[in-house]
């Protein structure tokens, strides 16, 4: 403390106003740091989830474009017509397995297991359908649509 005694007031007030200046800077730096590191983390889980609902929409929709070419199935008498539909009801399955499957990795909750599951029996129930109108006829095919298909779809919708 004698070193400060020699030292005129006036160059203690620039030392004591520059020490001010340095803890209030520093303590903006670590606010604003803080605050990015904070939004950064807030917007990679907003788009986490983002992209999960996406995946999961995408799943929906590519199972309710293939229940669609299913209905168009049941309603096409000859089987050189059904065939293109076969093909596109199939990509369109693949493609909503592949985002199940995809969110099924990222996400392991009970909801995506159900989901999962109703996914399963319906890909059952849908292959059942399509067997019934190669072997059995259409409207053995919309019977079995009406009784065992639409029940698992709409649970799974």
């Amino acid at each position: 403390m004698p070193k400060l005694k020699n030292i005129s007031l006036r160059v203690r007030l620039v030392m004591a106003f520059f020490a001010l200046v340095a803890v209030m800077s520093l303590s903006t730096y670590l606010s604003m740091s803080f605050s990015q590191s904070a939004s950064t983390e807030m917007r990679l889980m907003v788009e986490d989830q983002t992209r999960r609902a996406l995946l999961a929409q995408r799943a929906a929709k590519r199972v309710q474009f293939a229940t669609i070419q299913l209905l168009t199935l049941l309603q096409t008498p000859d089987r050189e017509d059904r065939v293109p539909l076969y093909r596109t009801m199939d990509q369109a399955l693949l493609s909503a397995d592949a985002a199940a499957r995809t969110l099924s990795k990222e996400l392991n909750t009970s909801q995506i297991q159900r989901l999962l599951e109703l996914r399963e029996r319906y890909g059952e129930t849908f292959q059942a359908t399509v067997e019934e109108i190669e072997f059995n006829g259409l409207e053995a095919a919309q019977a079995h649509f009406v009784n065992n298909t639409q029940p698992v779809l709409n649970d799974l919708l």
